[in-house]
């Protein structure tokens, strides 16, 4: 007949294995919601925001450039209507 000890997998290795795991786990969360992390992120995300809509301003700007009729890509298309309808 087997004894217990042979049945039964030793678990307190385990178990400390994962308190440890545990403890370790706990400690980087502070990091991840500090102030300066969030403001972090916030900035870096505001960043590439403006980048791609200066991007997108620009290439429909070239898309539409040799169109007159077309408003969208010109900066100045209410002088451009006022010296049309002048003469």
């Amino acid at each position: 007949m087997l004894s217990p000890r042979h049945t039964l997998p030793n678990l307190s290795g385990k178990i400390e294995t994962l308190r440890v795991g545990m403890r370790q786990k706990v400690t980087t969360y502070p990091i991840l919601l500090s102030v300066d992390f969030l403001f972090f992120l916030y900035a870096f995300h505001a960043a590439i925001s403006i980048r791609y809509w200066f991007a997108i301003d620009i290439a429909i700007r070239y898309r539409y450039r040799s169109y007159p009729a077309c408003s969208i890509a010109s900066s100045d298309s209410d002088s451009d209507s006022d010296s049309d309808s002048d003469s």
